[in-house]
C-alpha cells in the first residue's frame, strides 16, 4: 500500500504538469513540447538527487535505503516518456501530413472562385484577354502551406476587408490542363460594397450577355444557380 501511494503521490502532480504543458504549448509544435517535457524531467530528477544526497549527508544513512526516491523517480520517469512518446508519435504523423500535403501542392494549383452580391447587383471583376475585355469572378490562388478551401476562403476575406451577411460554398470545378486546377465557388452575400473598386458592379440581367472566357462562364453561371455541383471542366 505505501508504494502504491508514493507512485500516486510522485505521477499525480507531475501529469497534471505535464498536461498543462501540453495545452500551453502550440497544438503543432509536438516537438518543442517534448523538448519542454524533457528539460521539465531533468530539473525534478536532479531535485530528486540533490534531496536524497542532502538526507545522506543529514542523517548518515546509506541513499540506497531511500527506495521512495527510486521509487517516484521511476514513476516520474514512465510519466515523462509516455507523454514524450506520444508527441514525437503526433509529431511525426503532422510531419507526414505537411509532407502528403506539400507535395499535393506542387501537382496541383488550388483556386477560390468568388461572385459577391450586394443590393440585388453582382460584382466580378473585368480584365484585358488579347485584345478584348472579359470578366470574371475573384479568382485566387491558394497562398502556399494552405490546403483546405475553407481556410483559405476566411483567410482571404479577411485580408480583402469586406463585410458579409452570409456567404455559401456552392461547389468545385476541376481543369486538366498542363497542370491540374481545381476551383472552390463561393457566392458571398456583402453588407457593404466598401472595398470593391477593382470590381464592376453588374445586373443579374446583363451577366449572360457579357465577354467571358468560357471556364469563367461556366463557374459564374454554375454558382449564381446556386445548386451544389462538382464538375470537370
Amino acid at each position: 500500500m505505501e508504494h502504491i501511494k508514493i507512485i500516486i503521490y510522485a505521477c499525480l502532480p507531475m501529469a497534471i504538469i505535464f498536461l498543462i504543458i501540453n495545452n500551453i504549448v502550440s497544438a503543432k509544435n509536438y516537438a518543442k513540447r517534448s523538448l519542454i517535457l524533457s528539460i521539465l524531467f531533468i530539473g525534478n530528477l536532479m531535485l530528486f538527487g540533490g534531496a536524497m544526497i542532502y538526507d545522506y549527508l543529514k542523517f548518515g544513512s546509506s541513499q540506497f535505503t531511500h527506495y521512495q526516491y527510486f521509487l517516484a523517480a521511476a514513476a516520474m520517469l514512465l510519466i515523462n516518456l509516455g507523454f514524450i512518446i506520444y508527441n514525437l508519435i503526433q509529431a511525426f504523423r503532422n510531419h507526414h501530413k505537411i509532407t502528403n500535403a506539400n507535395s499535393y501542392q506542387k501537382d496541383i494549383n488550388q483556386y477560390l472562385y468568388i461572385v459577391y452580391k450586394f443590393g440585388g447587383m453582382y460584382y466580378l471583376r473585368k480584365e484585358r484577354n488579347d485584345s478584348k475585355e472579359v470578366y470574371l469572378g475573384d479568382c485566387v490562388i491558394f497562398e502556399r502551406g494552405v490546403f483546405f478551401y475553407d481556410e483559405a476562403f476566411s483567410s482571404y476575406i479577411s485580408k480583402l476587408g469586406v463585410s458579409i451577411n452570409d456567404y455559401s460554398y456552392v461547389g468545385s470545378a476541376t481543369a486538366n490542363k498542363k497542370k491540374k486546377m481545381v476551383f472552390y465557388c463561393f457566392l458571398v452575400d456583402l453588407a457593404d460594397d466598401n472595398n470593391l473598386e477593382n470590381f464592376e458592379r453588374i445586373s443579374p440581367y446583363e451577366i449572360v450577355n457579357l465577354e467571358m472566357l468560357d471556364l469563367h462562364k461556366t463557374l459564374i453561371m454554375h454558382i449564381l444557380i446556386g445548386k451544389e455541383f462538382n464538375i470537370e471542366l
